[in-house]
C-alpha cells in the first residue's frame, strides 16, 4: 500500500511526467488542495488545508445489478463493493481486495407512466448510498483515526476516487438523464464530436437542482423532474456524491474497461476491419501473427468468432 503520494520522471530533466499507481497521479494536488467545496460554505466550514501528516485515503466503489438467489425467487439486487485506490494495482487484481458493502435494492413500483417508475428508482439507489455512505462522507470531512498495517495511527481522509459501472448506471448516479455523459455536458448527438466537452462538475450539478428546486417542490416529483429535465437531470434532488469533499462525478467515473475497450473491439472495430478488408484477409494476417507467451493466438482468425472468453492474466 501507499501512503504518500509522489511523482515519478523518466528521466533526471524531469521533461515528461510517469503515471502509474493512484498516489503518482492526482493524490499529489489533492494533498495541498483547499477543501473550496460548494456543501462546506453552505454549513459554515471555512476553507483549510488537509492537516499536515494527513493521510488521503481514495476509496473505490463498484455496484452491478446482479442475481442473488437462483431456483429460490430469483431474486436481484444492486452489489455494492469498496476497496482502497491505496492498494498497488497488481495486489489489488491478484486479490480479494474489494468487500461487500451492502446490497442496494431493486424495486418494482406500480406507477403507470415509466419514467416515473425510473425516477423513483434512481432516487431510491441515491437516498440508499446517502445512508450506507454516511461513515464514509464524514471521514472524508472530518478525518478518522485509523491503524495502518504496521500499527501505526494515521489520520487519514476518504474521498472517492472511483466509482466502476456501467455507462447507464453512471448516468443516473451523476443525476443526469440517460442520454447524457455522466462526465462531461455532450449529449448523445455530441459524442462523435472531435473536442472534449466541458466536463460535467458537481457544482454545475448543483446548482442546476437548486435552480430546479427553486421552481417546484422536490416533494412533487413530477412537478420536479419536468424542471430538471430542462437542465437534462433526471429528477434525483440529492444525489449521494453532493456532500463529499474533493470528489466529483467528473472526475471518478472511470471508463469500465470491459466494455468501453474490449466490446467496443468486438463489437465495432473488428467488424469495420472485415467490411473494409474481407474475412479472408483479416484471417490470413491474424493467422501469421508470431505467438506470445501470455496472449491468445487466433490461428484461424477472428472472423467466425461468436464469443471470446478466457481468463484475466
Amino acid at each position: 500500500m501507499d501512503f504518500s503520494p509522489y511523482c515519478l520522471y523518466d528521466s533526471a530533466a524531469r521533461l515528461y511526467q510517469v503515471y502509474t499507481e493512484w498516489m503518482s497521479e492526482d493524490a499529489w494536488p489533492m494533498q495541498v488542495s483547499l477543501l473550496c467545496f460548494d456543501v462546506l460554505c453552505r454549513i459554515n466550514v471555512p476553507k483549510s488545508q488537509l492537516p499536515a501528516g494527513a493521510t488521503l485515503l481514495r476509496t473505490i466503489l463498484s455496484s452491478d445489478k446482479t442475481n442473488i438467489s437462483v431456483l429460490t425467487g430469483d431474486r436481484v439486487a444492486h452489489l455494492l463493493l469498496i476497496s482502497l485506490a491505496n492498494i498497488k494495482m497488481e495486489t489489488r487484481l491478484k486479490s480479494h481486495t474489494f468487500l461487500l458493502a451492502t446490497l442496494l435494492p431493486v424495486p418494482k413500483f406500480v406507477h403507470n407512466n415509466k419514467w416515473m417508475k425510473g425516477v423513483l428508482e434512481a432516487c431510491l439507489i441515491h437516498q440508499c448510498l446517502n445512508i450506507v455512505l454516511e461513515p464514509l462522507k464524514q471521514a472524508a470531512k472530518l478525518g478518522v483515526m485509523l491503524s495502518d498495517p504496521w500499527g501505526y495511527s494515521r489520520y487519514c481522509f476518504t474521498p472517492i476516487a472511483s466509482y466502476i459501472v456501467d455507462t447507464p448506471e453512471a448516468a443516473m448516479l451523476a443525476a443526469v438523464g440517460g442520454k447524457m455523459s455522466p462526465i462531461t455536458m455532450a449529449t448523445y448527438k455530441e459524442f462523435g464530436d472531435d473536442f472534449w466537452h466541458e466536463p460535467c462538475t458537481s457544482s454545475t450539478t448543483l446548482a442546476q437542482l437548486a435552480a430546479a428546486a427553486s421552481k417546484a417542490d422536490p416533494s412533487d416529483i413530477e412537478a420536479y423532474f419536468r424542471e430538471a429535465q430542462k437542465f437534462r437531470l433526471n429528477g434525483v434532488h440529492l444525489p449521494f456524491w453532493r456532500d463529499v469533499p474533493l470528489s466529483c462525478p467528473s472526475s471518478f467515473f472511470n471508463p469500465e474497461i470491459l466494455h468501453h475497450f474490449h466490446k467496443k473491439f468486438g463489437d465495432h472495430d473488428s467488424k469495420w476491419c472485415i467490411n473494409a478488408l474481407g474475412p479472408a484477409e483479416v484471417d490470413f494476417r491474424f493467422s501469421v501473427l508470431q505467438p506470445i507467451m501470455g496472449f491468445c493466438h487466433f490461428k484461424e482468425g477472428i472472423s467466425s468468432l461468436k464469443q471470446v472468453t478466457g481468463q484475466t492474466l
